[in-house]
């Protein structure tokens, strides 16, 4: 793996794996470009486009994401996200997942964050679910 920063802002980054799964050798490549829309990093935009080869599971797909701050410690984010198998099956040619998030962090060591996400996959034709998260830390910084 390897990055770059190409701006004060603007990062792009790249992996490359090779795996071996029941004998056979797979792959995993990706290229990421993620732009912070502040200066503190709450604030960010990116997109990611990966492409994963492994016996009987190989796709080529993307993701784009937006986390925005809002105000009085609020945060909202977005990802969406686009896999395309190579051999679709009987699930179709394109598996969309979606995630929108808000979070909440009214002081810095304690986090709450609820999340909705729809997706599509091999396993489900469709499928949603939600999440809530309260997160706390503590400790010297």
């Amino acid at each position: 793996s390897g990055s770059y920063r190409v701006a004060p802002r603007l990062s792009l980054s790249s992996t490359i794996t090779v795996d071996r799964i029941a004998e056979e050798l797979g792959a995993t490549q990706e290229l990421r470009a993620e732009l912070l829309l502040d200066d503190d990093g709450k604030g960010a935009i990116g997109a990611l486009a990966k492409r994963t080869g492994a016996p009987g599971t190989s796709w080529t797909g993307g993701r784009a994401w937006l986390r925005v701050p809002i105000a009085y410690g609020f945060g909202a984010s977005a990802e969406v996200e686009v896999a395309v198998p190579d051999e679709p099956g009987d699930r179709g040619p394109v598996w969309p997942w979606g995630l929108v998030g808000l979070r909440y962090v009214p002081f810095r060591f304690i986090e709450a964050a609820a999340a909705f996400e729809a997706s599509s996959s091999p396993e489900h034709d469709y499928s949603f679910g939600g999440v809530l998260r309260l997160s706390g830390a503590w400790g010297s910084t």
